[in-house]
């Protein structure tokens, strides 16, 4: 038995997670064929769940993320009032036949959101 306090159970949990390499690079974004075949799961599941709640969080980036340091400047305007899951379906439909399935998902969805959802003057 570990004693020592939480710091002591963290430790511990951290070393059996492995090298950090392995776990950390698990934890990178998922590619893009990672994220249409994700979201079609979680689909069929009613959008409920652990996979829908990946696709929702990686198909429709939000200004809640902390990596995204400035959504106003976002080249996308997804119209007021279209629901989320419309969007989702959407990016997702655009997603499917891009062009490098293995990239990181990120920037493919916003490449996806910039070409869809155009913002008036800008030029996709």
């Amino acid at each position: 038995m570990i004693g020592g306090g939480p710091g002591a159970w963290i430790l511990a949990a951290l070393i059996a997670a492995g090298p950090i390499t392995s776990w950390a690079a698990e934890a990178a974004e998922p590619t893009v064929a990672k994220l249409v075949a994700t979201c079609d799961r979680a689909l069929t599941r009613g959008n409920r769940g652990p996979e829908a709640a990946a696709c929702e969080w990686y198909a429709l980036p939000c200004a809640c993320k902390l990596r995204r340091p400035d959504p106003a400047s976002d080249p996308w305007c997804i119209p007021t009032g279209e629901a989320p899951a419309a969007t989702i379906a959407t990016v997702v439909e655009g997603l499917r036949p891009y062009p490098n399935q293995s990239a990181p998902v990120g920037p493919a969805v916003a490449e996806t959101l910039a070409r869809i959802y155009p913002c008036p003057g800008e030029v996709p």
